[in-house]
């Protein structure tokens, strides 16, 4: 019983190393794309790209996964163009003007602007832990990022 739980607590370490890695890698490919592609187009590759992989694993786990009705389709099509198709848009945009290193600092501050939106508009509260990690990201963040240069831009003032 000891032997299978340390390999199943292997097995999972193994996934999250191979998810980072995978991760790590989307920043540098995405900023290579992006001096190819424009951000549509890229966005589009990548879309496309993730529906001929996912749909059909998709359909090997639930075969009846498919089978929506057009209240569920329409909530599909809003939640994949503004969720992951827009994110993918304004994700090559961004690599196109930054570093894959810069680029990745300012995507993991997004639970932070999460846990503090829902915070400030929702119900949750920060704790003091939580506020504590929040401070401390800021500053590693902040440090990172000065030495980002902008190209000239909309935004070329910021740098």
């Amino acid at each position: 019983m000891a032997v299978e739980k340390t390999y199943l607590r292997a097995v999972i370490y193994i996934k999250l190393i191979l998810v980072a890695i995978m991760w790590g890698g989307t920043f540098i490919a995405t900023r290579m794309a992006s001096q190819v592609f424009e951000p549509f187009t890229g966005a589009s590759f990548r879309y496309l790209f993730a529906l001929v992989f996912m749909i059909p694993l998709m359909l090997m786990k639930d075969k009846t996964a498919l089978r929506i009705n057009k209240k569920q389709f329409l909530q599909l099509l809003v939640l994949g163009s503004t969720g992951i198709f827009a994110y993918s848009f304004f994700f090559f945009n961004g690599m196109k003007r930054v570093e894959a290193s810069h680029g990745s600092l300012i995507v993991a501050l997004n639970p932070v602007l999460v846990m503090l939106i829902s915070s400030l508009f929702g119900k949750d509260r920060i704790n003091g832990i939580s506020w504590l990690f929040i401070l401390i990201l800021q500053r590693m963040h902040s440090r990172q990022l000065l030495h980002c240069r902008l190209p000239p831009g909309p935004f070329s003032w910021a740098s």
